[in-house]
């Protein structure tokens, strides 16, 4: 018996396959394996669109965006047998007359995906009435335009991910109609009574002939992928000869100057041993770590013998950065003693947790030293030419954490430092993290109740391998219009997008030639709201 499964992800790439007995099928006689990998997955998406979500019924209209492609030309032989009024959309001429020859859709009735004129000639054709449904796979503009399109009592069907993914706005006003709007998310695991009812049903519908696989059917080995130009539906066949090109290993990149020092503030935390160790990997070689702990606390101790061990210069400090004579004097020393400084990663943090209303003058600024004079000190005092200025700060600056209004001031403060910073020339970032699972102070159990807060909130954590990736982004510098353009490179797509608009800022020419003047504020200079900010909280 030749039997099918439908199983998530990754885990169909394998020799034997041992899934849960719903989501098999058996293989009608008359269809090859090859056929049935190229039907499973495009008919249940198009048949949970269509007839699951959608409610699509014999009359009604249904208009389908891509329908050259594999889900498209499912979805219309599917909208065929039940009846339905059918609008397209392609990319090309040749995918235009494909869908005219193969399954007879009217000239009239196929638009461009290229361009926002079907939005025009389908409320046209309706009478200006719109669609009973839109099977979408278009982002932006063309989303919004096919949104438009529903008819009263509408349904929106969104099988991409783009928009969802940039978390986009929708206009409002159409769900007046009684428009629905819903997205092809089924995580297989959590559903599969209805996978697997879905499956069963497509499987009769193919031995009773009724449906067949998109076409052509685009069969490639391994190795001949990544030319293929299609219609249709890819499937990969493995042959014992493949030759599969890869790419060699990449040698590890190594960031850091060996002629060079780099400082990191609350440099005894979790976060900022776990960011030590990765740099040394990439060839650290002179490090600063200034702490209130310093160099005689456990920590230290194990840090200073550990770095030792590893060939690092490693000067470690008792030193609140808040306070700008012990920060002088620690800069002092290290020009006596250690290479220049050339990248400042800003970890210092303290908590003092309590609701605003119990709080005591004395816990609200505590946190805030850090934070405030802290970060001001580092940006006033350390030179104008490093390599990178990173601030770690928090979430919680963005949303508010309960019992944290003394952090989310301080957060929110070296959010707008970074701000200033950059728009006085030098390189600065802020990254507003939330938990770190497995390293840093709430992993290290610092607070069990943030941790409970944010995942009811519905915060993710990352893992300590994506917050070190993160760090390697940052250090190796983000990518501006300006440098893209001295590069020769066009800007990325997403630069458009309102949630990339910090990145816009090029450099400071760009910035004083926008504001319409020159800007001679200097690097120091504070602006009076931050003046009075500092004064009080080093008070």
């Amino acid at each position: 018996m030749n039997a099918q499964a439908s199983s998530p992800g990754w885990e169909k790439m394998r020799v034997i396959s041992r899934d849960d007995a719903r989501l098999f099928q058996r293989i009608p006689d008359h269809i090859s394996f090859v056929e049935a990998a190229a039907l499973q997955l495009v008919y249940w998406t198009a048949y949970y669109s269509l007839f699951e979500l959608a409610r699509l019924k014999k009359g009604e209209s249904v208009l389908i965006h891509a329908a050259a492609g594999g889900v498209g030309q499912a979805a219309i032989v599917l909208s065929q047998l039940i009846g339905a009024e059918i609008f397209v959309t392609v990319g090309t001429a040749e995918k235009k007359h494909f869908l005219m020859e193969t399954y007879d859709i009217r000239e009239d009735r196929i638009f461009s995906s290229r361009d926002l004129s079907f939005a025009k000639g389908v409320m046209r054709l309706t009478n200006q009435r719109g669609v009973d449904v839109v099977l979408n796979s278009l982002s932006g503009e063309a989303l919004r335009q096919s949104w438009e399109l529903m008819a009263p009592s509408g349904r929106f069907i969104e099988i991409g991910r783009r928009d969802i993914d940039l978390n986009r706005r929708l206009e409002m006003s159409v769900f007046t109609r009684g428009a629905t709007f819903s997205s092809v998310a089924v995580v297989l695991k959590d559903n599969r009574d209805m996978v697997g009812r879905i499956l069963r049903e497509i499987m009769d519908l193919a031995r009773e002939k009724k449906i067949s696989p998109a076409k052509p059917l685009n069969l490639f080995p391994y190795s001949k992928m990544e030319v293929a130009k299609h219609i249709g539906k890819i499937i990969l066949e493995p042959h014992d000869d493949d030759v599969v090109p890869a790419l060699p290993p990449m040698k590890m990149p190594q960031y850091f100057d060996e002629n060079a020092s780099y400082l990191i503030s609350g440099g005894l935390g979790g976060l900022a041993r776990s960011m030590v160790r990765w740099m040394v990997d990439k060839n650290l070689k002179n490090v600063i770590l200034c702490s209130r702990s310093g160099s005689n606390s456990d920590k230290g101790k194990a840090m200073a013998k550990e770095l030792r061990h590893r060939g690092v210069n490693a000067a470690i400090y008792a030193c609140d950065v808040s306070n700008a004579s012990e920060l002088a004097a620690v800069l002092e020393d290290c020009a006596q003693k250690m290479p220049p400084i050339k990248g400042c990663i800003q970890a210092a943090m303290v908590l003092r947790d309590s609701t605003f209303e119990n709080m005591s003058y004395a816990d609200f600024k505590e946190p805030l030293r850090s934070k405030v004079p802290g970060i001001w000190n580092l940006h006033s005092m350390l030179p104008d030419s490093l390599d990178f200025f990173v601030i770690l700060s928090s979430s919680s600056g963005i949303n508010g954490t309960r019992g944290q209004a003394n952090y989310a001031a301080g957060n929110t403060f070296q959010d707008a430092v970074a701000h200033h910073r950059v728009s006085q020339g030098p390189h600065a970032i802020a990254i507003d993290l939330g938990s770190v699972l497995s390293v840093g102070y709430v992993a290290e159990g610092g607070n069990a109740e943030i941790d409970n807060n944010l995942s009811a909130w519905g915060f993710m954590g990352i893992r300590e391998e994506e917050f070190l990736a993160i760090i390697e982004y940052l250090v190796t510098g983000i990518e501006n219009p300006a440098l893209m353009r001295a590069k020769g490179l066009e800007k990325p797509y997403y630069f458009k997008d309102p949630f990339f608009s910090h990145l816009q800022i090029a450099n400071r020419d760009e910035n004083s030639s926008a504001l319409g003047g020159d800007d001679q504020e200097t690097r120091t200079d504070c602006p009076d709201h931050c003046r009075s900010t500092l004064s009080e909280v080093s008070r």
